[in-house]
């Protein structure tokens, strides 16, 4: 038995043949027959499986799309193609760092380090494992590529940190949050870490209390809220 199409038009067959394309017109109908994933909420080996392969033929037009208008057009027009993609799929690491580069060479490298965070709380929550080794790589040379900015203040003696507390076992493993919350905190007055419980917020906050108390001239101090039970 046959389904016979004669006469009929289908999505799928008009994406099919719009996603062959390389021209950024066709591609970009391409791209706007996608609606979400085929015959979402249906268990059927056999849908899984088309669906998956629908979704990965979705996410190839937009990088596909991406490049023909990065070429075509400007860099800054291709970034919305990746931020489709990457919200499609928030833990595509392909598409993250597809969109990680294509920001940072529109000059925007603080949202492409963004970007990579994000990407990092997706796969913690979703996949519990860290980004791959190529995605982690290419954040850090984003990261060592921005410009940095001169602490707020210069103290004109040292200082010590007698106000934070003194763990009594080193941090492992947090350099990359350690290094974006001092970067964060010579921009801007107030930073807050958030996280769910036991996520280790405030040891990363005393560490890098240690660590920046020497950028300013009263030094740094620790204030232990979690004891109040009635709003200030």
């Amino acid at each position: 038995m046959s389904l016979n199409l004669t006469g009929a038009w289908v999505d799928i067959v008009a994406f099919d043949k719009a996603a062959k394309a390389n021209d950024v017109v066709t591609l970009e109908a391409a791209v706007a027959l996608y609606r979400g994933e085929l015959m979402s909420g249906q268990t059927d080996r056999w849908v899984e499986e088309e669906r998956e392969k629908y979704k990965q033929a979705y996410h190839g037009t937009l990088l596909k799309l991406s490049d023909a208008t990065k070429s075509y057009r400007s860099v800054s027009a291709a970034i919305p193609w990746l931020r489709l993609m990457v919200k499609s799929d928030p833990v595509a690491e392909s598409g993250h760092r597809a969109l990680m580069q294509a920001l940072a060479d529109n000059g925007e490298i603080s949202a492409a380090l963004l970007v990579y965070q994000e990407l990092r709380q997706h796969l913690w929550r979703i996949c519990h494992r860290e980004p791959d080794p190529a995605t982690t790589a290419l954040f850090i040379e984003l990261r060592d590529r921005a410009p940095q900015e001169p602490p707020l203040k210069t103290p004109a003696k040292p200082v010590q940190t007698v106000g934070v507390p003194h763990p009594l076992t080193p941090i492992i493993g947090r350099q990359i949050e350690i290094h974006d919350i001092r970067d964060r905190l010579r921009k801007a007055r107030l930073v807050t870490l958030t996280g769910g419980g036991g996520v280790g917020k405030t040891r990363l906050a005393i560490q890098v209390g240690h660590e920046v108390a020497r950028e300013y001239a009263d030094g740094v101090w620790f204030i232990d809220l979690a004891s109040l039970t009635t709003p200030l």
